[in-house]
């Protein structure tokens, strides 16, 4: 192992210890989760899909489904992670800035990705 790959990994263990005391005082503290998605991959509706849930979007009688993501949120901070960052985070930050109101700002400390979402 080189000594730029041991400098890399021990730096990534106390990166990932930071993370793991923040989290664990937030599970003591003022914490919500804000469901920012719950859609498959491509979201609803699918391109070109005419399933009734598609079609339901699609002509207004069900609202779109953003792809699944999920926002951690400490209230005392401000401090947000997002597990999964999807095609759809632009209108799901949006929904975050939503969430705190015009004057209140929140910090995107991270975003834990599990898989690719790409639909």
């Amino acid at each position: 192992m080189s000594l730029y790959s041991s400098v890399l990994i021990i730096s990534l263990k106390n990166k990932l210890k930071q993370v793991e005391k923040t989290l664990l005082s937030m599970a003591t503290n003022n914490t919500e989760i804000l469901l920012l998605g719950i859609a498959q991959d491509g979201g609803m509706a699918q391109i070109r899909c005419q399933c009734k849930n598609c079609s339901s979007v699609h002509n207004g009688t069900l609202s779109q489904q953003y792809t699944v993501s999920l926002a951690i949120i400490d209230r005392n901070t401000n401090q947000v992670w997002l597990i999964d960052c999807s095609p759809d985070f632009r209108a799901q930050y949006t929904m975050l800035q939503n969430h705190f109101g015009l004057n209140n700002t929140f910090k995107l400390e991270g975003i834990f990705l599990t898989h690719l979402h790409m639909g």
